[in-house]
């Protein structure tokens, strides 16, 4: 089996200037698939996951972090209102031009602070591509569209982990006496297979014929730790029937390979 060529990515989090709900878990799910669309050729693997930030700051993400397997910098302030977020993370982000090994194709920065722009722009000089992950407020900055060539907002990346625990506890208060705890776990995999396809199909053009292979490969790697197996669906197959019968929202054929394919209506 032939090497599948490595796009090599950088990510860094100012932690002082993100909101407190984010889900960074759906912000590297989001990422593999933006990447895997525009560069279907090579597989995304992150070399630096690096955030910064006060003890505050930290605390709010540490849990996340440390199951994301970040790089965890504490920045002290050095003043009464500034730290040293942005000068730590510009550092490191150069760093990885002066030494390019491995080299680095995508950067990543995670904030609202203008301060950013200054490293943005030299890693473009140098070829690189910049993608932003910021506020609605600061997605409209005139500095940051014309140093990045993505812009992302946090909106998209709304902690949903809440809403889908309570929805778990109302059916499972619901169905207590009446279903045994795999079933209650099946039934919590369901959602968790629901959400992955969503982000999915968000990934996808309208109109546009997919190979069911590439779903099932995106779906293995925005959750590595979820086996459709142990679903309600039991297998992909079922899970489009889903959203193709019931959500309404794809189509599928079979091509004249005799593979499947979907389309995002």
């Amino acid at each position: 089996m032939a090497n599948v060529e490595r796009g090599n990515i950088c990510i860094y989090i100012d932690l002082e200037n993100i909101s407190g709900k984010l889900n960074l878990k759906k912000i590297l799910q989001d990422i593999i698939l933006k990447y895997e669309t525009k560069s279907n050729e090579k597989e995304p693997v992150f070399v630096y996951k690096i955030a910064c930030g006060n003890s505050n700051s930290i605390s709010k993400f540490r849990e996340q972090l440390k199951k994301l397997d970040f790089e965890i910098r504490e920045t002290p302030p050095i003043t009464n209102k500034k730290n040293r977020a942005d000068l730590i993370i510009s550092l490191e982000a150069f760093e990885t031009l002066i030494i390019n090994n491995p080299i680095i194709e995508k950067y990543i920065f995670i904030t609202s602070d203008s301060d950013f722009t200054v490293i943005m722009e030299k890693l473009r000089k140098h070829g690189k591509q910049v993608w932003l992950i910021t506020s609605v407020e600061a997605s409209t900055k005139p500095i940051f569209n014309n140093t990045c060539n993505e812009i992302f907002t946090f909106n998209n990346f709304l902690d949903i982990n809440e809403s889908i625990s309570n929805n778990n506890k109302v059916k499972t208060n619901k169905v207590i006496h009446t279903t045994s705890t795999k079933d209650e776990d099946n039934g919590i995999n369901d959602l968790r297979a629901e959400q992955v396809f969503l982000r999915i199909l968000e990934s996808l053009e309208h109109g546009k014929w997919y190979l069911n292979a590439k779903i099932g490969n995106d779906f293995k790697q925005i959750d590595r730790s979820l086996e459709l197996k142990n679903t309600n669906y039991k297998n992909l197959g079922n899970l489009v029937k889903h959203f193709e019968n019931e959500k309404k929202l794809i189509e599928s054929k079979i091509n004249d390979k005799g593979h499947v394919q979907i389309k995002l209506l």
